[in-house]
């Protein structure tokens, strides 16, 4: 294992430029933690080089998330009162000074996409392995524990919301749309709020990486200076409508020209794409449940802005 960089916990650059010691103290992380390695596919690693956004947590575009995305969604402030220890020696009127959001999209294997991009039902084996070990609750959750415990060194908060107490989504219920959500904190809303992409077709964020990365985000209470946002849609359908493949890639038209339908999608991925991988004998080795990427690879956004 080769440790990171001294010059990433160095003091001096964190208190000089915070935004540039964050950016590279996660992409170090990603790029030599023993974790990101496909133990069953030759220590290969779930995902490249990340991307990395900030945002101000205060900004107005997060107090209308109430209205835009769901009445239910979390306020990064509020993340944080609720989630960081009260000093105990604190002065009356106590508040947090500053609130933002860290921000990432880390790009998946590029040889998972060419697997993927080549399936016609989706779920292949190693793009079900790199989503259930290397996602949410796999690599992607020691990432947000990494960079929580070095705001820790450094003195400072920092926590993910999509691992606290505090986050709540109940696959039961679905949203009538990809632009809305029924969970309490959407790491795609807050990705486009930080500047990391913009929405696409398929109702995921196209970065500059693409659109296949997995998403992450943490709030802390350093100031951090905010990503600008993009000057032009990275989706080709929403630029100039010359695209849509990614409808063509979907099995169960969950996809049409007015976005992506989470309930139908949802159907695909739980109901009728188990049925097909059995039916094929392709359903051994299906970690959990059928990991579709069909509208993520194969289309000309994959890991790229076209």
């Amino acid at each position: 294992m080769r440790y990171p960089d001294k010059k990433m916990n160095n003091r001096v650059l964190f208190n000089s430029d915070p935004g540039l010691f964050i950016r590279e103290a996660i992409k170090d992380y990603i790029l030599t933690s023993p974790l990101n390695s496909m133990v069953d596919y030759g220590n290969k690693p779930f995902f490249g080089e990340p991307v990395i956004a900030f945002a101000d947590g205060d900004s107005a575009v997060f107090q209308d998330f109430k209205k835009t995305v769901s009445e239910s969604h979390l306020l990064p402030r509020e993340v944080l009162e609720k989630q960081i220890p009260i000093p105990l020696n604190r002065e009356p009127g106590f508040a947090i000074k500053h609130v933002s959001i860290i921000c990432g999209a880390v790009p998946v294997n590029p040889e998972i996409i060419q697997i993927e991009g080549k399936s016609q039902y989706g779920s292949t084996l190693m793009h079900n392995y790199m989503n259930w070990r290397g996602g949410h609750w796999g690599f992607l959750k020691n990432i947000c524990d990494y960079v929580e415990v070095l705001f820790g060194i450094l003195g400072y908060h920092a926590t993910s919301p999509s691992f606290t107490p505090l986050y709540h989504s109940d696959p039961r219920k679905m949203a009538d749309n990809c632009r809305k959500t029924v969970s309490t904190w959407s790491e795609r809303h807050i990705a486009e709020a930080c500047g990391l992409g913009t929405f696409g077709l398929n109702g995921m964020i196209i970065t500059e990486k693409g659109v296949a990365v997995n998403l992450f985000s943490i709030v802390c209470d350093v100031e951090l200076p905010p990503t600008p946002k993009p000057t032009q849609q990275n989706c080709l359908y929403f630029r100039n409508g010359s695209c849509g493949k990614c409808m063509e890639r979907c099995q169960n038209s969950a996809i049409s020209h007015e976005g992506r339908n989470p309930r139908k999608c949802h159907e695909y991925a739980t109901q009728k794409l188990p049925e097909i991988l059995k039916k094929e004998g392709r359903f051994e080795g299906i970690v959990v449940l059928p990991s579709c990427g069909l509208c993520m690879t194969g289309v000309p956004c994959a890991d790229r802005i076209p």
